[in-house]
């Protein structure tokens, strides 16, 4: 991720306050702070930022602004004045852009003036042994005390704060709002609770991070933020940034930066949410080939699989995937798994399957419809259809040993016999659509049912005939009509012998 690395002091306050994985893409403007940033450390030495700490630092800007923060008491060439004192400028809106910084290596002198302190009011709200001169410092504080935020909102001290000393009174408009709905809700949704304090925050510091305990990030960091969690094993905070995107809470975002007036969202916000829709509906999703699993690929396509099983390996790409799948085959049980939650989900991200794996050609057998290795082999099909003449006989080959027991539910003896020698037929080809072919599409499992019903019908038929003979049911009607047949039989013979006899025996 873009400033993942990098000594802290090279970034803005806003992406210092920031997780190292979610500080978002970056831009020109956080490119020509850094350098600023360089240009310090060039003339005054490294032993100037050794120094400083983190925290220490993030106040020290609050109270007395970046430049000063950077530069107070040091010396520096007076050439460098204007440039340093526009980069490093507090504000976000006020830092230097490339036009600035063109006109000023043109050699144009444009006498920048050193920037105010960055405070909003000379009375600071005052949070245990800590205080607040603006509104963006009282957020980074109140995101420092995160469990303690509830006792400041029980006597309104915040929203008092921004009407009398800050004068604003659409942003007390606003606190009061969304301390009404935190009251509401008090302890009954966690969850729910813990968004209205992000939302807290952001309405204090719009500009600043996304914060909810102990998340801090902006919308273009949270792929990567995923990622590091994930990679990280850090399942509390990964578990927390899902819920965050199940729960859409971007929109609160959106609701706080839409009050600006004449908002209009950057293209790479509106492309981050659109993409977090979509990764809603497949992380609800508990079929193969979604849930958490399925977010990290989603959110991150340039990340290799990360399945236990390729461990130590950097598989990128569905045709290294299946080639490296294939040379393991002979080496797995026929007891194992064919793929593993991430394998399914790192396959159906790559050919974008949004809908569960149905075998719904195969419903009228349940046993066959439910196997996972058939929907196994129906996603791997899928999958080696896209790689074109990619041939896989060690995967056909295993998943036919898997597959040909299940086909034992097969009713029919010479179908399913049939049907196993064409299964083992096509593994041999190494292409695992030739096996779907006579698994999934060749319509055996209508055939196979056809014939049981016939045969049942049948079965129960000759039953029902055997138990009625048992008890006797209608015996004299059938000796009746028996012996009718028998009488008949006899009259015709008699008939014959009495019409051969007069006739002579001659025939005439």
């Amino acid at each position: 991720p873009c400033g993942y690395s990098q000594h802290y002091y090279f970034e803005p306050i806003e992406r210092m306050q920031a997780h190292p994985a979610g500080k978002g893409n970056g831009s020109a403007v956080t490119d020509f702070y850094a350098l600023a940033v360089l240009l310090i450390y060039a003339i005054y030495g490294k032993n100037h930022f050794e120094s400083m700490k983190k925290d220490t630092l993030i106040h020290k800007m609050f109270e007395e602004g970046t430049y000063y923060a950077l530069t107070k008491n040091l010396s520096h060439p007076d050439r460098f004045d204007d440039f340093l004192r526009g980069v490093l400028h507090h504000d976000p809106q006020d830092r230097w852009g490339w036009k600035y910084i063109k006109a000023w290596i043109d050699g144009r002198r444009l006498h920048v003036l050193e920037p105010p302190a960055p405070t909003e009011t000379s009375r600071p709200f005052e949070f245990g042994h800590q205080t607040a001169r603006s509104r963006r410092e009282l957020a980074h504080i109140l995101f420092e005390n995160w469990v303690n935020i509830p006792d400041v909102l029980h006597n309104n001290r915040i929203v008092q704060w921004t009407t009398v000393s800050l004068r604003n009174k659409t942003l007390s408009e606003n606190l009061t709002r969304i301390i009404k709905t935190i009251h509401e809700l008090g302890t009954k949704s966690e969850i729910q609770f813990n968004e209205q304090l992000m939302k807290l925050l952001l309405t204090l510091d719009p500009a600043g991070p996304i914060r909810i305990y102990p998340i801090a990030m902006f919308i273009d960091g949270i792929d990567t933020l995923c990622a590091e969690y994930f990679f990280s094993k850090q399942e509390k905070e990964f578990n927390l940034l899902a819920r965050f995107i199940d729960m859409n809470m971007i929109s609160s975002w959106m609701s706080v930066q839409s009050i600006k007036e004449h908002y209009e969202p950057p293209k790479v916000v509106t492309d981050y949410i659109q993409k977090l829709d979509r990764i809603r509906i497949s992380m609800r999703n508990t079929g193969l080939g979604f849930g958490i699993e399925r977010i990290v690929y989603e959110l991150n396509p340039q990340l290799p699989c990360l399945s236990p099983v390729l461990e130590g390996r950097h598989v990128d790409g569905l045709p290294a995937l299946l080639a490296l799948l294939d040379s393991m085959a002979p080496n797995l049980s026929r007891n194992t798994e064919p793929f593993d939650r991430h394998i399914f989900a790192y396959l159906a991200s790559k050919l974008n399957i949004q809908h569960d794996i149905k075998l719904h050609e195969l419903e009228t057998i349940p046993a066959l419809a439910q196997n996972r290795d058939i929907a196994a082999l129906k996603l791997l099909a899928s999958a080696q259809y896209r790689c074109g003449t990619l041939q896989l006989p060690g995967l056909t080959h295993w998943l036919a040993s898997r597959i040909i027991p299940a086909l034992d539910c097969i009713r029919g003896r010479s179908l399913r016999q049939q049907i196993k020698k064409a299964v083992l037929d096509a593994a041999e080809t190494g292409y695992a659509q030739n096996m779907a072919a006579v698994i999934i599409d060749s319509g055996y499992s209508t055939a196979d049912a056809r014939g049981y019903a016939n045969a049942y019908t049948v079965f129960h038929t000759n039953i029902r005939e055997i138990a009625a003979l048992k008890r006797g049911d209608g015996f004299n009607v059938r000796s009746t009509r028996l012996a009718l047949n028998i009488a008949k039989i006899i009259a015709y013979t008699i008939l014959f012998i009495t019409l051969y006899t007069v006739s002579g025996g001659n025939g005439t």
